[in-house]
């Protein structure tokens, strides 16, 4: 039997939905771990969807369909992608926006969880027509762009 390159998957039709499996990170033993998803729709769907799960576990985003919230994550984002990826500067102005904005909106939110609407509803409260909501950040790119870090997975 052949072994398939580690970041490859499969589709399987079933029924009236395609099964992909794909590699994700090995466990704490080195042992390699594959995840297993339904995508209803065509073919083409489940192969996007599948791309898109391999980029992301090639790009070290992927996110297991567990209990991490978005507390957990932002930090594991900050010290595994931000830390390599952007300056010291950088880094401090993400972890400032992260802790006084994204955290205390959302943060106890699971990232199975999360969906636009908790951030439509974060920049609702943001807007500078609201008198007495709180304070519009100053940078609501930033905030943003943190955001979007999350966007296959909400």
């Amino acid at each position: 039997m052949t072994r398939r390159a580690r970041h490859t998957g499969t589709i399987e039709k079933r029924g009236n939905s395609w099964r992909i499996r794909y590699y994700i990170e090995p466990d704490s033993n080195g042992r390699s771990k594959q995840a297993t998803e339904t995508v209803r729709g065509t073919k083409k769907d489940a192969e996007k969807v599948l791309r898109d799960r391999i980029t992301s576990v090639e790009q070290g985003c992927y996110i297991a369909a567990d209990s991490q919230n978005v507390s957990e994550f932002m930090d594991y984002w900050l010290e595994n992608y931000a830390a390599t990826n952007t300056t010291v500067r950088t880094q401090q102005g993400y972890r400032q926006k992260i802790d006084g904005y994204i955290k205390p909106a959302f943060g106890g939110t699971t990232l199975q969880n999360l969906r636009p609407q908790h951030i439509q509803k974060l920049y609702a409260r943001w807007s500078p027509s609201r008198s007495n909501g709180p304070a519009y950040p100053q940078d609501t790119e930033t905030i943003a762009r943190s955001c979007r870090q999350m966007g296959p997975y909400y």
